[in-house]
């Protein structure tokens, strides 16, 4: 089930870009970072298009 702003992509090419971010080679903006126990907030906030960024869901 594809979600709005989703983007697919085949494996090697997913792969590929986890290892640019890991070498600090691309930038990944932020917009908010929770806490598990945030969960319920972390939604409400995506749900209301708050964001700029990705969240960021920590245990």
């Amino acid at each position: 089930m594809d979600h709005p702003g989703q983007i697919t992509s085949p494996a090697p090419v997913f792969q590929d870009f986890i290892r640019r971010v890991e070498a600090g080679h691309a930038k990944l903006a932020i917009s908010r970072t929770f806490t598990l126990d945030q969960i319920v907030t972390a939604h409400q906030f995506m749900d209301r298009n708050q964001g700029a960024g990705k969240l960021v869901v920590l245990p």
